[in-house]
């Protein structure tokens, strides 16, 4: 600042504010990335106890029957919002999914605007017994830093099909899996 007269008129130089706004912007890119990332931990936290509440009613169900539900409304678990079959809307967008087809079952969860998958696999099922993965959008980097962010590491790109079946890369939207708990279930986000 400089005193230009007598009557101390102050003010800043267009070099001071220059400085100013170089350092908001600094601190804006590097505030901004983090930020996102834990907005999406936080969406993609409030799906792995709605995933876990059905895959511990596909457990009992299969202690009782030998055999995993096709669809929701025969597993003891009660879900907000409304199920269609192997499918169930929740509200605030989120999205179940079981499937137990070919012994390879399995519970997906999703919430909009995010482009990633919470899967968790049962005790029984032929691939990933007892595995946790989450599944990012191969196009969509910030899904793949968000699982990569939980601890997760890269296993492969598989190919969601129209009828949501996991197919070795075909056509179709492409995700890849990053497993993020092991054989016992329990994730090892930190």
């Amino acid at each position: 600042m400089k005193n230009l007269s007598k009557g101390r008129l102050e003010g800043f130089t267009l070099m001071e504010l220059l400085v100013v706004v170089l350092v908001i912007g600094v601190l804006a890119a590097v505030a901004v990335p983090q930020y996102q990332r834990s907005v999406d931990k936080s969406r993609y936290s409030t799906l792995m106890p709605v995933a876990a509440s059905v895959r511990n009613a596909q457990e009992t169900f299969y202690m009782a029957s030998a055999a995993y539900s096709p669809d929701l409304s025969g597993l003891d678990v009660s879900l907000p919002g409304e199920v269609h079959g192997s499918r169930a809307e929740l509200g605030n967008g989120v999205n179940v999914e079981v499937s137990a087809e070919n012994g390879n079952g399995f519970v997906s969860a999703s919430k909009e605007g995010l482009d990633n998958k919470y899967v968790m696999y049962f005790a029984n099922s032929t691939n990933f017994p007892k595995e946790v993965h989450c599944e990012a959008l191969s196009s969509s980097d910030r899904a793949k830093k968000l699982c990569t962010g939980l601890g997760g590491r890269q296993l492969h790109q598989i190919c969601i099909g129209r009828s949501g079946s996991r197919e070795p890369e075909r056509s179709g939207k492409r995700r890849e899996r990053h497993i993020i708990g092991g054989r016992n279930g329990i994730s090892s986000a930190k």
